[in-house]
C-alpha cells in the first residue's frame, strides 16, 4: 500500500479515541458532549474540504445563514457545557454539606420493645 490515506485514516482514528476519552475523564460527561456534538461536524467538514478536497458549494443568502448556524451551535454547546458544570459544581457542594449517614446514626432515637 503506497497511499498513505489508510494510515492517516488509522493514525486519526487513533488520536481522536484518545482525545474523546481524555475529554469524558476530564470531568462530568454532561460538560463534554455538548463540545462533541458541536465539534464532529465541524471537523468531518472541514476534514472533508481539506483532505479530501470536496467543495462546500454556499452561496448567495445561504452562507450568512450557515455562518450564523455554525455560530449558534457553538455557543448554544458552550453555555450548555458551562451549565452543566456549573450545575454539576453546585450538587458536589451540596452532597459535601448534607449530614452523612452511617449504620451507627441510623438506629438513634429508635427504641427497642
Amino acid at each position: 500500500m503506497t497511499v498513505p490515506a489508510p494510515y492517516v485514516l488509522v493514525g486519526l482514528a487513533v488520536a481522536v479515541t484518545v482525545v474523546q476519552n481524555s475529554a469524558f475523564h476530564a470531568g462530568a460527561v454532561q460538560g463534554s458532549v455538548p463540545i462533541m456534538s458541536v465539534g464532529e461536524p465541524v471537523v468531518a467538514v472541514a476534514l472533508g474540504v481539506g483532505v479530501l478536497g470536496e467543495h462546500l458549494a454556499v452561496g448567495g443568502s445561504v452562507a450568512p445563514v450557515l455562518v450564523m448556524a455554525v455560530l449558534a451551535m457553538t455557543a448554544a454547546a458552550i453555555v450548555l457545557s458551562r451549565s452543566e458544570a456549573i450545575h454539576a459544581g453546585s450538587l458536589g457542594t451540596q452532597e459535601a454539606s448534607l449530614p452523612s449517614c452511617d449504620q451507627d446514626s441510623v438506629g438513634v432515637g429508635l427504641q427497642q420493645s
